[in-house]
């Protein structure tokens, strides 16, 4: 093995004293001959291991700090393949370190972002690690979740569950997982063993949320049901008055007119029905996208109400409009505007009884316009007011049909003022009316 240079000097310091040494033993006695020598040697050797002392000590505090994780250490006073070979090892492991931490980093970058819920154990049940979104989905310090058991930190039994089975069985599963705090959420598990060396260590669990997918196919089947029931009351009355008619009654003059009447109401209504269907399901798809261009809306609003001046007087209620002098046009497209004012009056005078009052108001309101139509009919109970929006819904079913509503008139508004970019809300009290607004942008 070569020679550092620090040993070559003590060596070089030996050899080139060696004849200065052997001059002095020339000229002492031959009695001192042997201790001279002696004495001689062991300088050299006490200098030779002072210097193997020291670079020994040297290689061992660059091996102490390499220890201690500071691969920037080095040797370089050490010479020879010795050296060498522990400034490349302190190399090497510089690099495979910073390489996983680079891989750390962006693994722990991923799970940061991802909107899932994660969550890995080892084979005995212990938290491997935990994403910030399973964090805050369980209220788990990820900190003190490290290193226990998942039953103890996770406290959940569907996800206990479903690790516990995927550690038992070592193979993948999935499942539903619902959360009831702080609000009802549906989740889809999927979990799978982590494999290391060809061998299950322990299992990873991810959280999908598909509560809007849920709730979403709940809508739909719900929608499904209403159309059913609500096509299946006039297609009866249409069916029955048409047999009654066919098996004899069209001979009979005072009511065979009456039942074609009947008949033909039924009818409108499927009429108005499907219109509306088709009306929701344009808006909602994008298809009917307001056009939207500045709108006096004092000469709407007062053109709607010339509209249903007659529906008023025959039932004996007074509609009035109030519209404010500074009041600005609105961007909005008339034709959808006029439909949103049609379904709150036609729904504010049917359920205004004789000698109420039905009411509409605009007004500035933050920098565009606030549009009110009220009436004091029998109100709506407050456990019913968050859903009168939704599709189908009615507050009075039997009093509903018999105006001859389809249910489907203020989700139609709603739909429309969003589409404009206003809000739409509803006040009552019961008794007392109703006060449905909507806002618009100003033009």
């Amino acid at each position: 093995m070569p020679l550092g240079p620090g040993l070559r000097a003590a060596l070089g310091l030996v050899v080139v004293g060696a004849p200065v040494v052997w001059a002095v033993v020339g000229l002492l006695p031959p009695r001192w001959t042997s201790a001279a020598l002696l004495a001689a040697l062991a300088v050299a050797a006490w200098a030779f291991g002072r210097c193997v002392d020291a670079r020994i000590a040297e290689l061992h505090g660059v091996l102490r700090r390499l220890a201690d994780g500071d691969f920037t250490a080095r040797a370089p006073s050490i010479g020879g393949g010795l050296g060498r070979e522990v400034n490349r090892l302190a190399a090497r492991a510089a690099t495979a370190v910073e390489g996983l931490s680079r891989d750390k980093a962006q693994l722990s970058a991923v799970l940061d972002q991802m909107t899932e819920a994660v969550v890995a154990v080892d084979a005995e049940g212990r938290v491997l690690l935990v994403n910030p979104a399973l964090s805050r989905l369980l209220a788990v310090d990820e900190a003190q979740a490290r290193g226990r058991r998942y039953v103890e930190s996770l406290r959940h039994n569907g996800i206990a569950e479903l690790l516990g089975s995927v550690l038992r069985e070592r193979r993948e599963m999935a499942h539903e997982v619902r959360l009831f705090s702080p609000d009802e959420r549906i989740f889809e598990g999927h979990a799978a063993p982590l494999i290391q060396d060809g061998r299950p260590c322990g299992a990873l669990l991810v959280l999908h949320d598909i509560t809007r997918q849920r709730r979403l196919e709940q809508v739909r089947r719900d929608f499904v049901a209403n159309v059913g029931h609500e096509l299946r009351t006039p297609l009866a009355s249409i069916r029955g008055f048409a047999e009654t008619l066919r098996e004899g009654a069209v001979d009979d003059k005072e009511n065979r007119i009456e039942f074609l009447r009947t008949i033909e109401e039924h009818a409108d209504r499927l009429t108005k029905l499907v219109d509306d269907l088709l009306d929701l399901s344009a808006i909602e798809s994008g298809h009917r996208a307001p056009r939207l261009e500045p709108t006096d809306l004092a000469a709407l609003l007062a053109g709607s109400s010339r509209s249903f001046a007659p529906m008023a007087v025959a039932r004996g209620v007074t509609l009035k409009v109030v519209a404010a002098p500074d009041l600005p046009k609105v961007s909005a497209d008339g034709d959808q505007l006029r439909q949103v004012l049609a379904n709150l009056l036609d729904n504010a005078i049917k359920h205004t009884d004789s000698q109420g009052h039905v009411d509409i108001c605009a007004e500035p309101w933050h920098g565009g316009v606030r549009v009110t139509v009220s009436d004091t009919g029998s109100g709506i109970p407050a456990d019913d007011l968050p859903r009168v929006f939704e599709r189908f819904y009615r507050v009075d079913k039997a009093r509903s049909r018999e105006a001859g509503g389809t249910g489907l008139g203020l989700s139609i508004v709603k739909h429309l003022v969003e589409a404009h970019g206003g809000e739409v809300s509803v006040e009552s009290r019961r008794p007392g009316g109703s006060a449905f607004r909507f806002t618009l942008r100003a033009a």
